[in-house]
């Protein structure tokens, strides 16, 4: 009963430390470009009938988060609406305390999805996550929120070395897994010893580079 409340108490507390405006929102498409929107007004420039992907920045990451560029970049040339997601007010805190707000920022990006689907008439079916290192449990979490709120499932998540602190052992409800998403797959290549990712099966496909070591040719250790 204690644990419980314990439990209890530190789940408000994290929501408590969260709100609506601390997540920011950038739009790219063949129409525009980083145009923030909001999620009481997303503008003209969404293209409804085009598939919608959200990049997911990591642990002390940013919308200028390295690998954002590329793959907004090639996402746009193949037609599609590109959101990026920037959580850095809470990204940038210590690892732990990002940790334990997660659940809480996915519940308002969940929100930001469902505004998108019932404004837009966009389907979260035809909604795609890609998030990196501890992006991709936050992904996990919206897709387990956004179940909860709206009955609908996203169509997919895509998780880049899901990062291992803090998940290695968690429940499954407690990180990234096969129910967030229609599909969901994870590339591993940062697990096993001397990595920072995780080094499980998360989701239905599940990609091992080299075996999924943590030194692969020509990388740096990652980060999350």
């Amino acid at each position: 009963m204690k644990v419980a409340l314990i439990l209890a108490l530190c789940l408000a507390g994290a929501y408590s430390q969260v709100s609506e405006g601390d997540i920011q929102y950038f739009l790219w498409n063949s129409r525009t470009s980083r145009e923030r929107i909001f999620p009481n007004n997303l503008g003209n420039n969404i293209i409804n009938n085009a598939p919608v992907k959200f990049l997911v920045h990591g642990w002390t990451e940013s919308i200028n988060s390295f690998w954002y560029e590329g793959a907004r970049n090639n996402y746009v040339r193949l037609g599609a609406n590109v959101i990026g997601v920037d959580w850095s007010r809470h990204a940038q805190l210590t690892y732990p305390t990002a940790v334990a707000r997660l659940n809480a920022i996915g519940s308002f990006i969940a929100r930001f999805v469902s505004t998108l689907s019932t404004s837009r008439g966009i389907p979260a079916s035809r909604v795609h996550f890609i998030g990196h290192s501890l992006g991709a449990h936050l992904s996990g979490f919206t897709g387990k929120n956004l179940l909860q709120q709206t009955g609908q499932r996203l169509g997919r998540i895509t998780g880049l070395d899901p990062a291992g602190p803090s998940f290695s052992g968690a429940a499954n409800s407690g990180r990234l897994w096969r129910t967030d998403a229609d599909r969901v797959d994870t590339i591993l290549s940062d697990a096993g010893f001397g990595g920072l990712g995780i080094d499980a099966s998360l989701g239905h496909v599940n990609f091992w580079p080299n075996g999924g070591t943590a030194s692969q040719p020509g990388c740096f250790i990652g980060k999350f």
